[in-house]
């Protein structure tokens, strides 16, 4: 993980002073899945072991120093298709448009139909308007 999230940096000319990697015991409480910040000095930290899909999204929030914008999903899904194989940039494309609304424009544009929408939103939604 540590030398393919090093490898696109340098290839993409993105900045990274640090790479933290860390995990919690068995049952110990949780944190996010990886994080960037641009902030003070450009740092991505890992918790666990991630996947490519990880590393390229943490990086695109340095490139675009923004968060989950239409901006930071379009460098998202140009790292996918730089750095995943076909199949594997679709589902993360999928993935990311079912989870980030900034993005679910760009797969219909790109692939022609729309994402199918996480469960979990819709009960959030229902939860919301039955006040």
């Amino acid at each position: 993980m540590i030398s393919f999230t090093r490898r696109v940096a340098t290839l993409e000319k993105v900045e990274i002073d640090e790479i933290r990697l860390h995990s919690h015991p068995k049952g110990s409480m949780a944190c996010y899945d990886a994080e960037a910040s641009w902030e003070d000095r450009p740092v991505i930290e890992f918790c666990g072991g991630q996947d490519r899909e990880t590393a390229l999204h943490e990086i695109a929030h340095l490139i675009t120093k923004e968060g989950h914008s239409r901006i930071w999903a379009v460098a998202l899904m140009a790292l996918h298709r730089r750095y995943l194989s076909p199949d594997r940039c679709h589902r993360a494309d999928r993935v990311l448009a079912m989870e980030y609304r900034s993005a679910r424009p760009l797969y219909l544009e790109r692939y022609g139909s729309a994402a199918p929408r996480l469960k979990i939103e819709k009960e959030r939604v229902k939860k919301r308007f039955r006040r």
